[in-house]
């Protein structure tokens, strides 16, 4: 149960650094932004 819970944590993680690669270089601003919502997700996958 604990991996399962591990991986839908690092998935999202994993993606956001591919996403920044590409789009961070683009506009920092918007990866701030993914960065955000991504932590009000883990924050609400948390409780």
């Amino acid at each position: 149960m604990a991996r399962i819970t591990i991986l839908l944590l690092a998935a999202p993680m994993i993606g956001a650094n591919a996403v920044f690669k590409v789009y961070g270089k683009v506009d920092v601003g918007i990866a701030a932004h993914v960065e955000e919502l991504l932590t009000k997700q883990q924050a609400l996958w948390s409780h």
